[in-house]
């Protein structure tokens, strides 16, 4: 939860260095560099450079990072 407050924190300066414009204006948590919703396939991509920089295995995905929470009994 931290991260994700410290993440909004983030996004509010940035909205104050750049704006963004009245027709993009959107509430989201990881907006593309001008202020509108990812393309999935880039993401993909960031996600493939990221993995290779780390040398983290190709069979972890972005999906594989979703957590079950620590409430659950499984």
């Amino acid at each position: 939860m931290e991260i994700l407050k410290q993440r909004r924190k983030n996004l509010a300066a940035r909205k104050l260095a750049s704006p963004p414009t009245k027709e993009t204006v959107l509430d989201l948590v990881f907006p593309s560099t001008v202020w509108t919703l990812r393309d999935p396939q880039n993401v993909g991509h960031e996600w493939q450079r990221v993995r290779d920089a780390l040398g983290i295995p190709d069979d972890v995905t972005a999906h594989s990072f979703r957590g079950r929470g620590g409430d659950d009994p499984r």
